[in-house]
């Protein structure tokens, strides 16, 4: 098994390195005959790049991002008890206290980000983590790889006496007010959407030729390996060849 301080390693690296440096290791650990930890390794997949951007930010902004985390739930609270009658106040108040967390941790996130729609895609991610436990959790440990879809409602599910809730609007007039506060966190998100589906398209491009690319790369090492194979069985014919004694 790969240790964990080296798969750490590996998804802390700048994004252009994750392959060469997964390749190395796998390498490394194959020629110290761990083959199965090699074979581990080499399936690793490198994060799509909002995934990256994410998986820095939870080495480098560890507190933000659990405080984001943190308010997700805070809201999937209010929004329970905005289901049970409570009012919307709570929400509004939780509401705003989760785009504050937000704006902290993409505060952070701007050296690491170049692009407005790789921010929109980073900030979908995070709202993704905030709103699902399990997505909070692949967060935390920095090794995120797929990038996660932001609640169809910008909000999440909670759990609420074991029973799941889900942030929809709320219906009853007295709620409406959430209801508004819901749309109103999905209006960012409207308006990015084009330029975030041209910029995705470009760079699945991208991540889909490098995955091309890795796959030949590992064809060529296979093949290579088979060739050194098949020179160390022509040079021990060769010897044996050699050492025979000749007739007479």
């Amino acid at each position: 098994m790969p240790s964990d301080d080296a798969v750490d390693e590996l998804y802390a690296l700048p994004l252009d390195q994750f392959v060469t440096r997964r390749n190395a290791l796998a390498k490394e650990l194959r020629a110290a005959g761990d083959k199965e930890a090699a074979t581990e390794v080499a399936a690793l997949r490198k994060p799509a790049v909002p995934a990256w951007v994410v998986n820095q930010l939870a080495r480098t902004a560890p507190d933000e991002v659990e405080a984001l985390l943190d308010a997700g739930r805070q809201v999937a609270a209010a929004q329970a008890g905005a289901l049970r009658g409570a009012g919307s106040a709570p929400l509004r108040e939780a509401a705003a206290a989760e785009r504050a967390a937000l704006r902290a941790v993409l505060a952070r996130a701007r050296p690491l980000i170049r692009t407005d729609a790789v921010r929109n895609r980073v900030a979908g991610a995070l709202r993704a983590a905030a709103a699902d436990p399990s997505i909070a959790e692949q967060v935390r440990s920095g090794r995120l790889t797929d990038e996660p879809e932001a609640p169809a409602f910008g909000g999440l599910a909670s759990v609420d006496g074991g029973v799941a809730v889900g942030r929809t609007p709320v219906a009853d007039s007295e709620d409406a007010e959430a209801g508004e506060l819901a749309a109103e966190r999905r209006e960012p998100e409207r308006r990015a959407a084009e330029l975030a589906r041209r910029a995705e398209k470009a760079e699945r491009e991208a991540e889909r030729l490098e995955q091309r690319a890795d796959a030949a790369e590992r064809e060529a090492r296979e093949r290579r390996q088979a060739a050194d194979l098949a020179r160390e069985e022509a040079a021990a014919l060769r010897q044996a060849a050699e050492e025979t004694p000749g007739p007479g």
